[in-house]
């Protein structure tokens, strides 16, 4: 069994990080880091497909295309047509169809189909489950999805934060002028996440903004990402993040780095999407995978744990048609 070290608002932990609960926009939820020591690796395989239709693959245990956990689909479906912000080629339009497929079959959502058709990337869905719920429910797969662990170079608690203050950490001067007028109270588009760059950085509440450095690790050291609900603490689900066998090492090594530092070098950033869901503080070097545990439903759990093991989609797609048929 694994070891799991927990971290909360106020405990300074031995072994592992003192962390800050956070809220996600787009679910609702705190979220906090925990740390734990694995004892094995979990491999998950995915598989890609190299044609214009990329359709859903039926495991044994799944029910059958024309049903759900809920019956047989009597009300009909739609195709939601998710179109990219940026072009893409045949080549990208493909790869980004296997991403849909991935996480189509994470979602809940009954998935008839994932195709490529005129320059974007159609998603069959049964209306049976969720009725005209459906069309909010099938947005967020749209997200880019890209995750990247920063150090923190500098931070500072914003007005909507209790206190405010000045900035903790040295400032670049290059991003002076952008970081003081970074307003993190303000809806946007999400923050472009170039994993090679500095970036700057909102906590999901809106009550603490950063300069965030180079990306250490991506998406792409995951192995997996598992709702689970634990059955000892938290009545909450959570999201075990398992990383690659490279990715537990480059882990270990850079907590065990930042864990000489100060205030606020010391914080390792966990950004989704260009929103920081939780930056903790590390005191000693973390020899195995993270959870993010929080105020998760189910249904938020899955739809989160989904797209990270899905991959990055290469650029945002939006949702441009939503045609019911029967």
């Amino acid at each position: 069994m694994s070891q799991v070290i927990r971290i909360s608002r106020t405990h300074v932990n031995t072994v592992g990080a003192v962390g800050s609960a956070r809220s996600v926009r787009s679910v609702g939820a705190v979220r906090t880091l925990v740390a734990s020591i694995a004892v094995g690796a979990v491999l998950l395989t995915a598989g890609c497909s190299s044609g214009d239709s990329v359709g859903l693959e039926q495991k044994k245990d799944e029910p059958a295309p024309d049903k759900t956990d809920d019956g047989p689909l009597t009300t009909g479906f739609a195709d939601v047509t998710f179109t990219p912000k940026t072009p893409l080629d045949p080549s990208g339009l493909t790869a980004s169809a296997a991403v849909f497929r991935k996480r189509a079959a994470s979602s809940g959502l009954a998935v008839r189909s994932v195709t490529v058709r005129d320059d974007a990337v159609v998603v069959r869905v049964s209306l049976a489950k969720y009725g005209r719920d459906t069309r909010d429910r099938v947005g967020p797969l749209g997200r880019r999805g890209q995750l990247t662990l920063r150090p923190v170079t500098a931070a500072m608690t914003t007005a909507a934060g209790a206190g405010g203050g000045s900035p903790v950490g040295v400032v670049p001067a290059e991003f002076q002028a952008a970081f003081d007028a970074l307003d993190c109270a303000k809806t946007a588009e999400p923050r472009v996440d170039t994993p090679t760059e500095t970036m700057l950085g909102c906590d999901t509440e809106g009550t603490e903004k950063y300069v965030l450095a180079p990306a250490e690790m991506t998406g792409a050291d995951v192995v997996e990402a598992k709702t689970v609900l634990p059955k000892d603490g938290p009545v909450d689900w959570q999201i075990d993040l398992r990383w690659t066998d490279h990715g537990r090492g480059v882990f270990t090594d850079v907590t065990g780095r930042l864990s000489g530092g100060r205030l606020p070098t010391n914080r390792f950033a966990f950004v989704w999407d260009g929103d920081v869901l939780s930056a903790p503080a590390v005191n000693a070097a973390i020899p195995g995978n993270a959870v993010v545990s929080g105020l998760f439903t189910k249904d938020q759990a899955t739809e989160l744990a989904g797209s990270i093991s899905a991959g990055t989609l290469p650029v945002p797609f939006t949702v441009t048609a939503f045609v019911e048929g029967n």
